[in-house]
């Protein structure tokens, strides 16, 4: 990679770092002078600007990330930012969930029957429903003849609730939640769907040889212990020996380690199994198989040396 090319990106990461920062320390000055505004500052409004806003510093922060990682060279132009593959379908998984969380805290707060309104101007206290349980002076302003006049108050009201907005939150709390579980399911079942077949498509298994891979005919039954040595070996099914004009030799407790370089199986030979060359055959839960021409010989011990 050129280094002026790995340097102009590490630059427009930095400038995106900044203007980041910016966008977060901007909203947070828009809330506080939201807030500082006397009957200005709703929770409806703060909610609004929250998820907007935080949406916004994410992507820059995305956009940030994706800029770094493409000047150290390990981006994936395949998928969406060059992220690894379901980074984006995962935080969209995520911010539906941080969503749903945050309106459902908003719209059951707003059923509690006893809430407490900042910064309502004097002048206003008076028009607002419910029945007053407390007032605290925030604004005071000291006029020339010495006197205090209260501008605004944080008023601490009880109001009832009716059973419309009740209803109202709780559909609009079921059907968020509908959502967020559809997506999030979909994501991680989709997910793992495709981890599935990567593992079942990338299954290719290579024989390298059996130990032992002779032995002399037995004179009673014997159940000797085969291991086969190779790569790729983890979706064991079937292991067995086979020769033409022959009953195959099915190997029982088959066992592979967790690398997948070794299959091991128990075979019950008898004094009547044929002799000679015997093929090696394994089978794969995948589908695949692999066979491994006279892999295995079965002596005469009656020959003649």
């Amino acid at each position: 990679m050129d280094k002026l090319s790995v340097q102009a990106k590490l630059w427009g990461a930095g400038v995106f770092a900044i203007l980041t920062g910016g966008a977060m320390y901007g909203l947070l000055i828009i809330i506080r002078r939201l807030r500082d505004m006397p009957g200005l500052f709703l929770p409806e409004i703060a909610l609004t600007f929250l998820i907007i806003g935080n949406l916004v510093v994410l992507l820059m922060g995305l956009v940030t990330l994706a800029l770094i990682f493409s000047a150290l060279g390990v981006t994936d132009g395949r998928f969406a930012l060059s992220f690894p593959e379901g980074t984006v379908r995962a935080i969209i998984a995520l911010g539906l969930i941080l969503i749903f969380v945050t309106t459902s805290v908003f719209l059951f707060s707003q059923l509690e029957s006893t809430v407490t309104v900042d910064r309502v101007p004097a002048s206003m206290v008076s028009q607002l429903g419910g029945q007053i349980m407390a007032m605290e002076p925030v604004d005071v302003q000291v006029k020339a003849d010495g006197t205090e006049e209260v501008l605004s108050y944080n008023v601490q009201v009880v109001r009832e609730v009716g059973e419309g907005k009740q209803d109202l939150a709780q559909t609009l709390t079921t059907t968020i939640s509908t959502l967020v579980v559809a997506v999030a399911g979909f994501y991680f079942g989709t997910r793992a769907v495709q981890t599935a077949r990567e593992a079942v498509a990338a299954s290719e298994p290579v024989f390298h040889y059996l130990e032992p891979n002779q032995k002399p005919k037995p004179t009673q039954d014997e159940a000797w212990a085969l291991t086969a040595h190779g790569t790729d070996f983890q979706l064991v099914k079937v292991m067995k020996l086979t020769k033409a004009n022959s009953s195959d030799l099915v190997a029982r407790a088959v066992s592979t380690n967790g690398a997948g370089t070794e299959i091991k199986g128990t075979f019950d030979f008898k004094p009547d199994t044929a002799t000679g060359k015997w093929d090696l055959v394994v089978q794969f839960t995948d589908g695949a198989e692999l066979l491994a021409r006279e892999a295995f010989t079965l002596e005469d011990a009656t020959a003649p040396a």
